[in-house]
């Protein structure tokens, strides 16, 4: 595999190293001439993982817009939500939809398929197949919600008396954590073992298992432990067994089950609570899922930045991550109407990472530093359980679309404001046909021209792959405003060509702007332009 200079100074960009300056060059001598630099040599394994897993899309630039199939309300009857999203493929195509994010496939103990308890069997099979053939009819990509941090038991084990014996696939008790705390208790669901193996076990195709004449199917050794073995290695979650990633034969499991949900029909994953455990399995799940995976994205619910960029890292940017930091910062900027933290960015994130230049998106947002890797949102069927995002008020929340839509990142939209009778739905669809028509890509280029109270704008190109392209002769520039102070593009607008050296065009009395979109707390313009001239 070739890995260009450029890859590589992308990579020591988002780790914090020099990257297309003067410094990088003598530093990638040094690489390819004498390894000699184990954080360089670090970094090139890194690039060339990540360069592996673009090659399948899953994290390159790309224009793609996912739709959230659901709300918190609508999981109440998950067989009801997959016949109503079958019936609803046509129009989620219409709408310019390219990747699908359907319910949680498997049996759950609770109605919305956050708890799950049978792996291998699937809710409403027949309706939940009926919905995936009809999105792929449509040439729409359908994601599954893999829920893998915890896991719920059929029947009590002896060791403690919980849930702790798992069916479908069937695992001893190494399948969980020691030391996962139930919900207001000291107890655990398992006591820690005193480190023997197993014993009588068997492995019937990579999935291990007891003999049928076994005293106890949930306790693996004597009465003084339970057999769970490995602490957790991410946050405790209280309502369910965690399942034990650090064990190799679990991960086996894992595996098994992320493939069979490839087979069952779908094409992407997305990773519930990674929070609850170390994003360095992420990776060798979405590589070892299938060859085929399109779409792959990480909840890891949190408004910290450098958390969740470490759990990118952790899992080697092989992930996408759903951007929390940004969604909370928009949304606070938004019902407050000060955008001023929307322009300005920290030093640590100061630098031009992947084609975002100097004056950064934000202080708080993945986007502003792998916007290949951030899977933008304005709400969804978590955030908009309580309050919806800028308190409910139908113009606020088209305001926070015009921003995720009309900015780079792969950007989600939320089932009900796209399929709701209102003003948001409408503004949805516009934005969206803006989105595809403009070209905008999760690598588009944005320029912050004014953050302030009252008034967000941006300038919006097309990213520097496309600009390669000497087909595209005429491209889309987009400039869009959020806030309650008028606003216009100026006469003498500059796009910079960033770091890149490219282009530098200057925007002439010849060439005006088209006002797109006008809504109450947003407005959209889009100009054509012919990139070559410099």
């Amino acid at each position: 595999m070739t890995v260009s200079d450029e890859q590589v100074c992308d990579l020591l960009d988002g780790l914090g190293k020099p990257g297309r300056s003067m410094t990088c060059l003598p530093y990638l001598c040094t690489i390819w001439a004498v390894a000699i630099v184990v954080a360089a040599l670090t970094c090139f394994a890194t690039s060339a993982y990540a360069s592996s897993m673009s090659s399948s899309s899953i994290t390159a630039d790309r224009a793609g817009v996912l739709l959230e199939t659901f709300s918190w309300s609508l999981l109440s009857n998950r067989e009801l939500q997959f016949h109503q999203i079958a019936s609803q493929a046509a129009v989620i195509k219409a709408a310019g939809i390219t990747h699908a994010w359907l319910p949680p496939p498997s049996v759950s103990v609770d109605k919305e398929g956050y708890m799950p308890q049978r792996w291998h069997k699937f809710e409403a099979e027949n309706t939940q197949r009926m919905a995936i053939q009809a999105l792929k009819n449509v040439n729409v990509s359908v994601v599954a919600d893999a829920v893998l941090n915890h896991r719920c038991g059929v029947s009590k084990g002896a060791c403690t008396q919980q849930y702790t014996i798992f069916e479908d696939p069937p695992a001893p008790t190494w399948f969980i954590v020691q030391n996962d705390y139930m919900c207001g208790s000291s107890n655990t669901f398992c006591r820690p073992s005193a480190g023997v193996k197993p014993v009588n076990e068997i492995q019937v195709n990579s999935t291990f298992l007891l003999p049928s004449n076994s005293s106890s199917q949930g306790d693996r050794l004597d009465e003084s432990d339970c057999g769970c073995i490995d602490p957790d290695t991410g946050d405790n979650f209280c309502g369910a067994p965690d399942v034990n990633h650090a064990d190799e034969r679990v991960r086996t499991l894992v595996v098994e089950y992320l493939q069979l949900i490839m087979k069952f029909g779908y094409q992407g994953l997305r990773f519930d609570m990674v929070k609850g455990f170390s994003g360095e399995y992420i990776a060798d799940y979405v590589h070892a899922a299938s060859s085929s995976l399109q779409f792959a994205v990480g909840e890891f619910y949190d408004g910290s930045l450098p958390k969740v960029l470490n759990w990118m890292r952790n899992a080697r940017l092989a992930c996408p991550a759903f951007d929390f930091p940004l969604r909370f910062l928009l949304d606070d900027c938004v019902s407050t109407d000060d955008y001023s933290r929307l322009g300005t960015m920290s030093p640590e994130y100061s630098k031009p990472i992947q084609g975002i230049a100097s004056a950064m998106l934000s202080p708080a947002g993945v986007v502003a530093v792998y916007p290949t890797l951030a899977i933008t949102f304005v709400d969804n069927h978590d955030t908009a359980r309580n309050t919806r995002f800028g308190s409910g008020s139908l113009d606020l929340l088209s305001a926070g679309y015009a921003f995720v839509l009309m900015h780079p990142g792969f950007p989600t939209v939320f089932w009900p404001d796209l399929m709701d009778h209102n003003s948001v739905a409408s503004d949805v669809h516009q934005l969206l046909a803006l989105r595809r028509s403009a070209g905008i890509s999760s690598g588009s280029h944005v320029r912050v021209i004014s953050a302030t109270s009252g008034l967000y704008a941006a300038l919006v190109t097309p990213s520097l792959q496309s600009r390669r392209d000497p087909s595209l002769q005429i491209q889309t520039l987009v400039t869009v405003k959020i806030g309650s102070r008028s606003w216009s593009p100026p006469d003498d607008l500059i796009v910079y060509s960033h770091d890149y050296d490219l282009i530098h065009h200057r925007i002439t009395h010849n060439e005006n702007w088209r006002l797109r979109l006008n809504g109450k707390r947003f407005a959209v313009w889009t100009m054509d332009i012919d990139f070559r001239v410099s």
